[in-house]
This record gives structure tokens, C-alpha cells and sequence, in this order.
């Protein structure tokens, strides 16, 4: 799996930059030039969460499946932990607007969410 890595960023950068691009369009289309940055950040920080869940993944699947299910719940956890400390951190001391922030980390970490689920289960369809 250490070779899927590679393409997996490569994907998850495509997906990045196709979302930021949509993002950014829907701004200019209602004149919010203002939360570019904040959607900007939104979308960055699904970006890595789906990179670090990845990793987590990759390593988990190589070992026995209690440490595969260890890897799983306690990346959710950590992930979820470390997400939620970053907004904290924006929203509360460097005052970012939540709501553009919020609604676009939701939608990324979707999106990104439905790719990995894509990308594992061809993984393991294929290894069969």
C-alpha cells in the first residue's frame, strides 16, 4: 500500500484543488471575495484530514484487525481531536467566520470522506 500513497495524494490533490476552484467560484459568483481564506482553510484542512486518515489506514491494514480496528477508531478520535482544536484555535483567536469555515471543512471532509471509502474498497477488492 506504500506505493498507493503516491497516488492517493495525487487524487486527493486533484480532488483539493477541484473543490477549492468550486469554492472560490461560488464567492465570485455572490460577491464574497471577503471568506477566501476561510473557505480556503476549510477546504485545506479536509485535504489533510483525508491524508493523515490514509496513513492511518495504510499502516492499520498491514497488521492483525484488532490493530487495523484500533487504527480506525482511535485515527477517528485523533483526527477528530486535532480538527477540532484547529477550529477552535481560528475560529476563537483568529477570528475567522465560522459558518463559511465550517460549511466548507463539512463539505470537503465529505467529499474527501467518499473517495477514501472508494479508494479502500478497491483496495481490498483487488487484494482478494
Amino acid at each position: 500500500m506504500k506505493i498507493e500513497l503516491r497516488k492517493y495524494i495525487v487524487q486527493a490533490t486533484l480532488i483539493f484543488a477541484v473543490l477549492l476552484a468550486l469554492g472560490m467560484g461560488i464567492l465570485a459568483l455572490f460577491q464574497k471575495n471577503t471568506l477566501r481564506l476561510d473557505v480556503g482553510v476549510g477546504i485545506f484542512l479536509g485535504y489533510v484530514n483525508a491524508i493523515i486518515g490514509y496513513v492511518i489506514l495504510a499502516w492499520g491494514m498491514k497488521r492483525s484487525q484488532n490493530a487495523f480496528m484500533g487504527a480506525v477508531f482511535g485515527g477517528m478520535i485523533f483526527r477528530f481531536l486535532l480538527l477540532f482544536s484547529i477550529l477552535f484555535i481560528l475560529i476563537i483567536a483568529v477570528h475567522f467566520q465560522m459558518i463559511p469555515l465550517i460549511i466548507s471543512l463539512l463539505f470537503s471532509y465529505f467529499s474527501f470522506l467518499f473517495f477514501e471509502i472508494m479508494f479502500v474498497n478497491k483496495y481490498t477488492t483487488q487484494s482478494k
